[in-house]
């Protein structure tokens, strides 16, 4: 808003060409976008920056600027270069708030359309602008601008119409249509300083390209994790099952009737090592009880035999 800015300043309320003059050349150096400053009276008439007498009177971007109002105007041709200008004009208010001018700032449209014709999208994306009425007023191809509409295009396909009827409705979105046999996806918003729309066009495999990438990666990157998870889940299945193996094998062993090996090589700290544990202290048990078993068998042995050649010695003295 330089130009709701510049239009406080002291000088434009004299009204003086004069004074005012010199402000309006030197405001042209110092903002370059703005091709040219003016400044009317409270009766639409005045000069530019040039020193062009000009009058503005039957603009209605200017009858607002009078009213106290800021405004904006469709493109227009100006009246001092004969170039397609878009105008920006605020009024000039005396300290009790009087209007007693209008001052405006065009901006060359060609500036505009160089800009938006630098937009890249993708590879061969491009941005443009429509009016209030749909005709184009920036493109990169210079030849449609203030020339092609397309509400009225009747070369278009209907799809492209129905976008162009919703751009200057003022409505915002995206939508995909399909042009010469390619398929293109527009993004569309307003402009809200003005009754403009901006649009921006590309080709849908050029859209969807980065995703196609991102899925690519993604089932890579998904791939991956599950060899991964796969590996380190048989690895610590494999850590769970060898321990039961073990033993289940020394178990096997014991149930054979082989005391002689309790040493299973099991160490860890969760069940199945204190499990493994208690089975080796069992087995110690029982092979103690079977030993003592064993010598009291081989004693009871000794003693029967004992009895044996007693009784035979008493028979004998008997006899």
């Amino acid at each position: 808003f330089e130009v709701a800015a510049l239009a406080l300043a002291p000088t434009l309320q004299t009204g003086n060409k004069e004074q005012v003059q010199p402000f309006l050349t030197h405001a042209v150096k110092t903002n370059g976008r703005y091709a040219a400053f003016g400044f009317v009276d409270t009766a639409g008439a005045g000069f530019d920056s040039s020193g062009v007498v000009i009058n503005l009177s039957a603009r209605e971007y200017i009858q607002k600027a009078l009213k106290g109002e800021n405004a904006m105007s469709d493109p227009v041709v100006s009246p001092a270069t004969g170039a397609l200008v878009t105008v920006f004009a605020s009024p000039v208010k005396t300290p009790e708030g009087k209007v007693v001018g209008a001052f405006f700032g065009s901006i060359d449209l060609t500036e505009l359309s160089k800009k938006i014709g630098e937009v890249k999208i993708g590879k061969t994306g491009y941005a443009y602008m429509l009016k209030s009425d749909g005709m184009t007023i920036a493109n990169p191809n210079k030849e449609l601008i203030m020339k092609d509409n397309p509400l009225k295009n009747e070369k278009l396909p209907p799809s492209l119409r129905q976008l162009s009827e919703r751009m200057v409705k003022g409505e915002a979105g995206v939508t995909v249509y399909e042009y010469n046999g390619v398929e293109k996806m527009v993004g569309y918003s307003p402009v809200k300083s003005a009754a403009w729309s901006l649009a921006v066009s590309l080709p849908v495999t050029e859209a969807t390209a980065g995703l196609t990438a991102l899925t690519w990666i993604s089932l890579v990157t998904v791939v991956i994790v599950l060899v991964l998870a796969s590996i380190i889940i048989a690895w610590f299945a494999r850590g769970i099952a060898r321990p039961i193996q073990i033993l289940e094998k020394a178990v096997n062993t014991v149930a054979d009737g082989d005391l002689s090996e309790t040493h299973m090589g099991i160490r860890t700290n969760d069940e199945i090592g204190r499990l493994a544990r208690s089975f080796k202290q069992m087995v110690g048990n029982v092979r103690a009880l079977v030993t003592h078993i064993s010598s009291e068998a081989e004693h009871l042995a000794a003693s029967s035999e004992e009895l044996t050649a007693s009784a035979e010695q008493s028979s004998q003295a008997t006899n």
